[in-house]
């Protein structure tokens, strides 16, 4: 359904970007996570990101 393909100027850039900022996102939820300073210990399990199909079928594909 929402497939980003690398064939155009830059989508491949694109596609690596998007990746990128998914794992840096999950890294800073898993962070939190092993915090023992912050208060809620759940972060992951609520908004972590699939960076390959999500729920409505979308997927990255360099």
């Amino acid at each position: 359904m929402g497939l980003i393909y690398g064939t155009g100027i830059h989508q491949v850039d694109l596609g690596a970007l998007v990746s990128l900022l998914v794992t840096n996102y999950n890294g800073v939820l898993a962070k939190l996570d092993a915090d023992g300073t912050v208060t809620d210990t759940n972060y992951a399990s609520l908004w972590n990101v699939s960076d390959t199909v999500d729920s409505t079928g979308a997927s990255l594909t360099q």
